[in-house]
């Protein structure tokens, strides 16, 4: 018959009467406790970002969605073109109602993005502040299967449904306070009419 195991308070309250059975599920005990942590570490001091409401994230992969598109379609009569030219294809391709919210640093993140994916190429110039750039055969791919253009037409109109939804849902609040604020004219009526009656 075995030893009767002990709980790990009456191991706390008599550590140096340890068995070496003991001694070792401890030691696993802390080596799992040292994993746990491990794989905490990721989420770790991760502070949200606050600002991330739907109406700003709806609104910014539609405007992202929309540069990538016209990035694209920079490329569309030649595979090289300046950053002149690919700034001027993305303000006269994009929605006017948001190219005078949107940053110049954002679109150069866009476009670093585009790079990053593989899409598009940086080409150094004499001016390292206005390369040139050159579409990749990926790049040509997704213009081909029209995946940017594709993301760029959703996202505007998820975007546009996200804008009529909360305009509806003002509506809403706005009829219903009219609607209350009739019952309670009608009421206030009913009773002054029951009052001048019985007199």
């Amino acid at each position: 018959m075995g030893t009767k195991k002990r709980t790990l308070m009456e191991i706390s309250n008599n550590p140096e009467s340890m068995t070496e059975e003991e001694k070792e599920g401890m030691a696993k005990l802390f080596e799992s406790f040292k994993e746990l942590g491990k794989l905490c570490e990721p989420y770790n001091n991760i502070e949200p970002v606050l600002k991330n409401t739907a109406s700003t994230l709806s609104e910014r992969f539609y405007q992202e969605h929309f540069i990538m598109s016209a990035i694209l379609e920079a490329f569309f009569f030649k595979n090289e073109i300046s950053f002149k030219e690919l700034n001027e294809t993305i303000v006269n391709y994009v929605p006017k109602e948001f190219i005078w919210d949107i940053s110049v640093a954002r679109i150069n993140l866009v476009i670093s993005k585009m790079i990053r994916l593989g899409l598009v190429e940086a080409i150094e110039t004499d001016n390292k502040y206005a390369p040139n750039f050159k579409i990749t055969d990926d790049g040509i791919k997704a213009y081909q299967e029209h995946t940017f253009q594709t993301l760029a037409t959703s996202s505007f109109f998820n975007y546009q449904t996200y804008q009529l939804n909360k305009k509806a849902d003002r509506m809403s609040k706005l009829m219903l306070t009219a609607t209350i604020a009739s019952v309670l004219v009608a009421i206030l009526s009913v009773v002054v009419t029951i009052c001048v009656t019985s007199k």
